[in-house]
């Protein structure tokens, strides 16, 4: 389980998101490390770069702090998009539906595959950040 805040790299006060991971499950602490590994893999228009990250944990007032730092983009979500439309019994229309299907296939297309290596040059910065709770 994680919480998503919105953030300022104080070091380029550039947006972030900073997900700080709030469980200490095994199996949790396990999808949110590969979550971090496919973050920093990934690049693509569509997907939220990796800026930083940190799984070893930070401790902070005795918790043990682990996060993945992303770039920040404004916008809705696709699961707020999703969401929305279940709520309000509506559907995506097939204009909307055709460029969302076309760039979730384009980011996969350049997702990881099973075999490729993490050995991948990591985008980290060593700045700090000032966060806040996403309401999305």
């Amino acid at each position: 389980m994680s919480v998503v805040y919105q953030a300022v790299d104080i070091r380029t006060m550039t947006a972030a998101a900073l997900k700080i991971h709030l469980s200490e499950d095994p199996r949790q602490l396990r999808l949110f490390e590969r979550e971090a590994e496919l973050a920093r893999l990934l690049r693509h228009p569509h997907i939220d770069s990796c800026l930083d990250h940190n799984l070893s944990g930070i401790s902070v007032n005795g918790l043990n702090i682990r996060y993945i730092a992303l770039q920040w983009v404004d916008g809705i979500s696709l699961h707020a998009i999703i969401e929305r439309n279940r709520m309000t019994s509506a559907t995506i229309d097939l204009a909307q539906a055709s460029v969302l299907i076309r760039q979730i296939a384009e980011a996969l297309r350049r997702a990881p595959k099973p075999d490729y290596s993490p050995r991948c040059e990591t985008n980290r910065y060593s700045g700090g950040y000032a966060a806040r709770r996403d309401a999305d």
